[in-house]
Formats: C-alpha cells, sequence, structure tokens
C-alpha cells in the first residue's frame, strides 16, 4: 500500500487588509482570520470562519468562496474490468492488476450464459464525491447588531454567549425564548425564572396561561412567590425586608406581618406595584380554583381545561359570571360561584336566579332559593361559604390604604344589575321577608307569562311555601286551579294566570265541569277537580265560602243539564263530595 505524505501546518495562501491594523489571512486549511498586525490575535474569536478564496475588503465588508467536501458510499456491482466506473472511485483507491481484470471479464461471461449464482460477480462499494462551493459575506457589525441577529435566527446559545462575552443584556435571549414557546413547567424553570426583571416575570405570569391546568396553577404560584412578604419589605426605603427569608415568612402569622407593616410610614413605588400585583394573581388563582371546580375537579380539569376561556373568566366580574351561567341554566356553576365567592355574589343572589331561563326545571336549583329560618330571620341561601384560601396579607386594611385599594371595591361589582333592570333594585340588600315574598310571586308569574310552563311556576311556589315564605297561599291557589285547567281539563291552552285571577269562583268552577257535562262520567271529573277546587276556596275564604259556591254553581248548572246535578246530590248523600 501506498505510504500517506505527513502533512504540515498550513501554509498562507492569500493576505489582505481588513483596515490599518488589521489584515486577512486565509491558509491552506481552509481557514480565514482576521488577525491583529500586532500580535495575529484572531478578531473573528475563537474559531477561524471557512473559506478558500477571498476579495479584497470595501466599506468594512469582504467576500469569501467556500468549498464543502461530501463523500457519498454506496454498492454496485463490478464492471467488466473490475475498475470503478467514470466519475466513480473504488473503496480502498487501489487500481486492479491485469489477472484480476481477465479473472472478472471471465466471471461475467460464466455467469451470463449459464446464470450460475457461483459465477456473479462481487458487489464492490464506490464513493462520490460531491463539492459545493457558497459565497459568503464577512461584514463589521456592533455585538448589539450580531446580538439581534443571532435571536433572530434563533441561534440563542450563541447569543448567549455574546452577551456575555460582551456585557450585553442576557434577559433579552431567555425572554425571546419564553415568547416563541408555550407556557410549560420547563420553560417556567428555563427560561422565565433566569430573567433577572422582577416586574417583567410578575406581569407575565398575570398575562400568559398554560394550555393545561397544573401549569397554569404553576404561573400563577410563581407569580405569587414573587410578590410574597419577603419581596415586598426587601423593596423598602432601607431594604428592611433583607433579614426576612422564606422560612420565617411562613412562620410568621397576620397579627405579626400587620405588626411589621405598620412599622412603614409609606410604602415605595415598587412595594406598591407589587402589592397590587399581588391582589390581581389572588384573584387569578381564585378563579382558577373556581373553574376547576366548575370543571369537576383536578383530574377533569386537566382534560377539559381551556386556556383561552379561563383567560377571560379570570378577567370577567364575578357578578357577570353568576348572571351568564344562570342564563346558561348551570345551576351547579351558580351554586360553585356562590359557595366560594359568596361575599361578592350573594348581595345580588335574587337578579341572578331571576336570569335563570323560564324553561329550566325550579328543582335543578332549589338550593339557591332564599328560605325562612326558625327564628324568622331571612337566609337567602342554604349554602355554607368555602372561599380558596385563608386571608391573605396583602388584604389588611394598612396594605389596602398605602396602595390605594379600596376596601368596599366588590360591592360595586353589581351595581350594573340595577342600572340595566331598575325594577330589580327592590331586590337590593338588605332583604326583608317581604321583599322575599314578593320575589317569588313576581319570579313565578315571569315563568308562567314568558315559557307557559304552570308546572314549573307551580313548583317554584311550592317550594317557596316549604322554605317557610309567608304570603304565597293566594297565588298559589291561582297556579294549581290554573294548572287543574290546562293539564287536566283540556281546557284552551292559551287561559293565562292573569285571566284566572280576574276570573269569579264560578267562572273557574263552570270552566272545570264544561268537558264533562252530560256524560256518565260527569260526576269522576266534577270529584277529582272540582271537589279540590271548593276545597282551596273554602281555606282561602273561609266559612260558608265552599258550600255558597257550590249552590251557586248547582243554579246555574240546573237550568241547562238537571241530569248532572243529580249525580252531584247522589254521591253528596255518600259523603264523596266534601
Amino acid at each position: 500500500p501506498k505510504k500517506r505524505k505527513k502533512r504540515g501546518p498550513p501554509l498562507l495562501v492569500d493576505v489582505k487588509w481588513w483596515s490599518d491594523e488589521c489584515l486577512i489571512l486565509v491558509n491552506t486549511a481552509g481557514e480565514v482570520t482576521v488577525a491583529n498586525v500586532n500580535n495575529l490575535e484572531n478578531m473573528l474569536g475563537s474559531t477561524p470562519e471557512r473559506g478558500h478564496a477571498i476579495t479584497a475588503a470595501h466599506n468594512g465588508q469582504f467576500f469569501m468562496l467556500e468549498c464543502d467536501t461530501s463523500v457519498f458510499s454506496y454498492s454496485r456491482l463490478s464492471s467488466l474490468t473490475g475498475e470503478p466506473l467514470a466519475g466513480e472511485e473504488e473503496e480502498g483507491g487501489e487500481e486492479g492488476t491485469g489477472l484480476s481484470q481477465t479473472y472478472m471479464v471471465l466471471r461475467h461471461m460464466l455467469y451470463s450464459l449459464t446464470e450460475n449464482e457461483n459465477f456473479r460477480p462481487p458487489v464492490m462499494k464506490g464513493r462520490r464525491k460531491v463539492i459545493k462551493y457558497s459565497l459568503l459575506c464577512l461584514k463589521s457589525v456592533t455585538p448589539q447588531e450580531c446580538y439581534e441577529r443571532k435571536m433572530f435566527k434563533e441561534e440563542y446559545g450563541e447569543a448567549l454567549v455574546l452577551a456575555k462575552q460582551y456585557g450585553l443584556d442576557c434577559d433579552l435571549v431567555y425572554q425571546r425564548q419564553w415568547y416563541n414557546n408555550p407556557v410549560t413547567i420547563a420553560t417556567i424553570q428555563d427560561y422565565l425564572s433566569k430573567v433577572s426583571k422582577e416586574e417583567w416575570v410578575i406581569q407575565e405570569c398575570m398575562n400568559r396561561a398554560a394550555r393545561d391546568y397544573e401549569t397554569t396553577r404553576e404561573l400563577l404560584q410563581y407569580g405569587l412567590v414573587k410578590t410574597s412578604f419577603r419581596e415586598v419589605m426587601a423593596c423598602g426605603p432601607e431594604g428592611s425586608g433583607s433579614r426576612y427569608d422564606e422560612e420565617r415568612e411562613g412562620e410568621l402569622t397576620l397579627e405579626a406581618m400587620e405588626t411589621e407593616l405598620t412599622k412603614c410610614e409609606r410604602f415605595t413605588a415598587q412595594q406598591t406595584k407589587l402589592c397590587q400585583y399581588r391582589h390581581v394573581l389572588l384573584s387569578y388563582m381564585d378563579s382558577l380554583l373556581t373553574y376547576e371546580a366548575i370543571l369537576g375537579g383536578p383530574i377533569a380539569a386537566d382534560e377539559h381545561f381551556d386556556d383561552e376561556f379561563f383567560i377571560n373568566f379570570r378577567s370577567k366580574n364575578l357578578v357577570q359570571a353568576a348572571i351568564e351561567y344562570a342564563q346558561e341554566g348551570n345551576g351547579r356553576a351558580v351554586e360553585i360561584l356562590f359557595t366560594h365567592h359568596g361575599h361578592i355574589i350573594l348581595p345580588h343572589s335574587l337578579p341572578v336566579l331571576s336570569n335563570f331561563p323560564e324553561t329550566t326545571s325550579v328543582k335543578s336549583y332549589k338550593s339557591l332559593l332564599p328560605y325562612i329560618d326558625g327564628d324568622g330571620g331571612v337566609v337567602l341561601m342554604d349554602l355554607e361559604q368555602e372561599p380558596h384560601r385563608a386571608h391573605d396579607w396583602s388584604e389588611l386594611p394598612i396594605v389596602r390604604q398605602h396602595c390605594l385599594i379600596p376596601m368596599d371595591a366588590h360591592l360595586h361589582l353589581g351595581k350594573f344589575l340595577y342600572e340595566e333592570t331598575p325594577a330589580w333594585k327592590k331586590y337590593q340588600a338588605p332583604v326583608t321577608s317581604d321583599v322575599i315574598t314578593t320575589w317569588y310571586q313576581e319570579r313565578a308569574r315571569e315563568i308562567e307569562q314568558y315559557s307557559g310552563l304552570v308546572d314549573n311556576a307551580l313548583a317554584l311556589v311550592e317550594l317557596g311555601i316549604d322554605n317557610g315564605i309567608k304570603g304565597l297561599d293566594l297565588i298559589h291557589h291561582h297556579l294549581k286551579t290554573l294548572y287543574t285547567l290546562v293539564y287536566q281539563c283540556n281546557c284552551n291552552s292559551t287561559v293565562t294566570l292573569s285571566q284566572v285571577e280576574s276570573m269569579s269562583d264560578l267562572e273557574k268552577l263552570n270552566l272545570m265541569t264544561k268537558e264533562g257535562r252530560g256524560n256518565p262520567t260527569f260526576i269522576t271529573t266534577f270529584v277529582q277537580m272540582a271537589a279540590p277546587f271548593l276545597s282551596r276556596v273554602e281555606e282561602m275564604e273561609g266559612g260558608q265560602a265552599r258550600r255558597q259556591l257550590l249552590e251557586q254553581y248547582m243554579v246555574s248548572l240546573a237550568k241547562d243539564d238537571l241530569v248532572s246535578c243529580q249525580a252531584i246530590f247522589q254521591q253528596s248523600a255518600k259523603k264523596q263530595v266534601v
């Protein structure tokens, strides 16, 4: 085999001026450097550029020709002579001898005549060389320009090295990576946590949301850590909070924190911002936990979490959110909002309940209906209040005072309800038993008027009676009568509650028994429908009201139908009509 020649150090093949202090050097190894004339230090860094020919420098730039050689190996059948084909090289690079060439020709001939596998020519490996030329431009730029270009090309590792080398802002690299990637626990740890601009980090925790529940919660929790008591105290006029570490903060009680805060005569602008940010983050965390409960718990939240919906939900007025869920007929979501945010929504519970569709079954939200307790007091809702968290130090009156955060801001969240519907102003807190009675009556009328579902309106009034609400007997009597007329007597379905209320008792009784007169089943119909009505009249009016109404009915009936009168007398004798 041939001996390979030992290669010496690369030789210089081209030299051109870059400036009065620097030279452009090209060697036989295809390396291009811009060297200082005093010490030949490469001004391009520790690694030279690749190139084989250069042009003269002009206006801070020059062109160079880069040559890239690639060799591809592949298998092929040998030629008749056993030599590589044109443009190919045989593995090993050795030329075949005359004897080997003759041998290969004979094998080809024998294989073509006999097709015997013993004479098949061997498979030989060939190599193909591909040479690619590129014309590159090397231009003089400032470190800042090069830094920005590296980030634009998403060469973040090189950009970070460049920033550290020239003292540039490394935060820009991490910020660009944070923006260009979805929010995950990994990106929080790898990018967001490495940004030194604390205020920017907190704003990102408030503005962005992940595509899954757990990561969104982790992002908000990270923001709360950045606005902790220790961080706020560290931003004081004298940095007085530097002595508070995380372990001690966990040990401090709310009272102890309040004591420390009272020592602050005023808050700095940074402290004020941090407290305001913390208020927003706490609100977002409460909304996230509420959204989790609405979805059905942590497991269901991981499966059905919608980041776009949550971003909208967390910024929404909670009273408005309750109204929207009520309009959707989602009683469970409304109940969750009342349970976890009752101090905000409970004063507006009656307008919220009025927004349930009239076609929605009242029983689906009966736990939200107001009632009267054993002591005669009004209870707006039979739900135990369960706040998501304990009172936070940033919600103390002294902090609100320093940060100009109103104490009663939540009381104005339902103001829009009474501006849009002035009739609801009477339902504003404090609510009396008379107001509760009025609401049940008016809501039952609305259900009957807008949906025609007498059974739903009747169910609401009956639930009110069960809840100890007084003053519902009369409307209950009218709805029972209307229920009988619509669902049992096959009367005209256009009969409404207002029409029933304007009728006399005799007109109602005649309407109930109109279809059955003269039929053998008349007395059965009378006992099933008219008798309960007579009993309710007696309860409502007392005295001889039932007997007087029955006499009036019998007199009017006898004018046209004595047979039906006789049947009523016979049943009365048997004491089957009460």
